[in-house]
């Protein structure tokens, strides 16, 4: 029996209690529903609710009872308390009342990746101080944080050289006593997203970049640098790190090479196409199409030609981006469908990619062509003729885009989308949001007269969050109820629940399941499996040195069960072989999941953590785009249940 190596948390609540706390959770019950458990003698009930409203991500309601527990005497609740704090809106100043007040070094960790989270200027000046303590990789992520939400200061001259000065010295010597805070202040000075760096500060990093033994630290220390340099010295730089045994760095050397323009770009570019990796290659081919002054169209012809219908639509697109290239021979039927999927995305004839979306019998296709048309700006009634689709992956993706920008005149065709007898939860979901940013626009004088009566019941889905409330207020209805959820498992039988084994044509990996962290979702995900639901289906989305994704029936991004799960965020990180559900938004996971081949801060408090690759990381990173699964078979503590029930939720 292989067994859990994390401890159960909570596990001292009693059982009834653990339970009502995570169905009221679960349902998204409003901040009175969880004080009674918040003002608890016992910690650990304190603790879990404090959690749990969190989770709910309400913070109007939420941050007054959450600025009470940040103060509590038991770590864990101010820990709780600090990641609740760290995914609701609104909390940097009270994050940074804690950061002043706190004394608890993990309490302080989950303190300062929340100021990461929700902090503005104010937290870049106490969170450089941080660099100097035992807890600077988390300030360094932090700021990478920051930086990355384009806070301006997070950028300065003085969080650049501190940075440095944690990741090792210009010469090349290490500092090997900081760990991993070296690979936390090379990933923030990737995510700052400067371009006016000292020549000084600009010399150490090329140091770092041609000198230092982490390859991670090289590959990001690289995307710093890059836009950071002169062309010369991009130029003899990115030469040198393209001979880098290191695939992540060659990555990165291409994807510099994509968007800078680089003497001698058309060399390095050659050497990395005639790469022994792959996704060296994939990156190349796509720097190809992109990179500044250059013609590349000879180098590329050839793998139009590929056996490797990957490499090939990488040359379709690549080619097209240049202008060098007609794609319509490439959306013949006989043509491999990741070819004719990226020829649809490359195609400029509306009416074309009209007809592809409405009727290929590819979904991949049709949803490539949608994607290109909506990139476009179509009129009215090219809209109107994709919320009419078929394929509801279509109308859900075209209800995303209008959500973004609201048009009066399909009013009726989104309402007209909310009374198909076909309709799944995720795109009545989508299609909501999209009416309500029409509504709240001010453009449109008044809704339909069947509009309430059809978004009405969609109020209550979690996904729809407070927009929910106010959509009901703007169209007169009753508060919304929250959309029952099927009754959830007894969590005495879903913490029986130990791990994954997934086996693939590349190799079988293992993986830990969290149900202590993410109940809901390890539920969800065993139910699925132990159905058969993912034997077979495609890694959809291999991103090289980032994450492979599947669980999608569709095979092209845009599938799922037909119902949406809510989220249950945790203050675990996603290093490399963590497990996390997609989402198109909060609380809208499903089926579709992904593992991480490399750590990526920036999806930690985004995206349910609920597993850990132990066994077989390998396997993983050889998986390509279009491997599959063969089967997922779930281990237990003890003997399975005869027939673990699916959640099922309505909305």
């Amino acid at each position: 029996m292989w067994l859990c190596t994390i401890p159960l948390l909570f596990a001292t609540i009693p059982e009834d209690v653990r339970q009502a706390i995570w169905v009221a959770e679960l349902r998204r019950k409003e901040a009175p529903t969880f004080k009674s458990w918040m003002e608890a003698p016992d910690p650990e009930i304190r603790a879990r609710a404090t959690l749990a409203l969190g989770r709910v991500q309400r913070p109007a309601a939420a941050l007054p009872l959450l600025k009470i527990a940040a103060a509590d005497p038991d770590v864990t609740v101010r820990r709780a308390a600090a990641f609740a704090l760290g995914i609701n809106a609104g909390s940097s100043a009270i994050l940074l009342e804690r950061l002043a007040a706190e004394r608890d070094p993990e309490v302080l960790d989950v303190v300062i990746h929340g100021l990461g989270r929700q902090g503005e200027s104010a937290a870049v000046a106490p969170l450089l101080a941080e660099l100097t303590g035992p807890n600077a990789a988390a300030a360094a992520e932090a700021l990478g944080r920051l930086g990355q939400r384009k806070v301006e200061e997070a950028s300065s001259a003085r969080v650049i050289e501190r940075l440095l000065d944690l990741i090792g010295s210009p010469d090349g010597l290490q500092l090997p006593s900081l760990g991993q805070t070296r690979n936390a202040s090379a990933w923030a000075l990737s995510r700052l997203g400067a371009t006016r760096i000292a020549e000084v500060d600009r010399q150490r990093m090329a140091d770092l970049v041609l000198l230092d033994r982490s390859p991670r630290v090289r590959a990001w220390v690289l995307r710093a640098w890059a836009p950071a340099a002169s062309e010369a010295e991009r130029g003899r730089i990115l030469a040198l790190a393209a001979e880098d045994h290191a695939a992540g760095v060659r990555i990165a050397v291409a994807r510099a090479l994509a968007r800078l323009a680089t003497p001698g770009v058309e060399r390095i570019l050659a050497k990395l196409l005639d790469d022994r990796e792959e996704p060296v290659i994939l990156e190349a081919i796509a720097a190809a199409g992109t990179a500044p002054g250059v013609e590349m169209g000879e180098m590329l012809s050839p793998r139009l030609k590929s056996p490797n219908p990957r490499i090939a639509a990488a040359a379709v697109v690549a080619m097209a981006a240049r202008g060098a290239l007609d794609p319509r021979p490439y959306l013949e039927v006989n043509v491999p469908v990741p070819v004719r999927a990226a020829a649809a995305a490359t195609l400029r004839d509306r009416s074309e990619l009209l007809k592809l979306a409405l009727g290929d019998l590819e979904p991949a296709v049709r949803t490539a062509a949608t994607g290109t048309l909506l990139e476009a700006d179509p009129g009215p009634n090219t809209l109107t003729s994709l919320l009419r689709a078929k394929d509801l992956a279509i109308v859900e993706a075209t209800a995303d885009a209008l959500a973004k920008k609201p048009e009066p005149s399909l009013e009726p065709a989104l309402v007209e989308v909310l009374g198909r007898p076909d309709l799944s939860s995720t795109t009545a979901l989508a299609t909501v949001r999209a009416l309500s940013a029409l509504y709240f626009s001010g453009r449109v004088p008044r809704p339909s007269p069947n509009a309430a009566a059809r978004i009405g019941p969609w109020l209550g889905s979690p996904a729809m969050g407070t927009d929910g409330a106010r959509l009901a207020g703007l169209l007169n209805l009753k508060p919304p109820t929250p959309t029952p959820l099927a009754d959830p498992p007894p969590l005495a039988l879903v913490e029986r629940v130990r791990s994954a084994r997934v086996v693939t044509e590349e190799g079988e990996f293992r993986i830990e399941l969290f149900p202590d962290v993410a109940p809901y979702t390890v539920w969800n995900f065993v139910s699925l499996a132990e159905t058969g639901y993912f034997d077979g289906l495609v890694f959809h989305r291999v991103v090289a040195d980032f994450v492979a994704q599947t669980g999608d029936p569709r095979g092209d991004g845009w599938g799922g069960p037909g119902y949406v799960i809510p989220d249950e965020l945790s203050d675990l990180s996603y290093r490399e072989g963590a497990v996390g559900m997609a989402l198109a938004g909060p609380d809208t996971g499903g089926s579709q999941w992904f593992v991480t081949v490399s750590p990526q801060p920036h999806l930690d408090g985004g995206y349910t953590v609920f597993g850990q690759v132990t066994v077989g990381m390998q396997y993983v990173r050889a998986l390509d785009q279009g491997d599959h699964v063969e089967r997922v078979i779930i281990e237990w503590e003890g003997s399975p249940p005869s027939a673990p029930r699916a959640p099922r939720p309505s909305g």
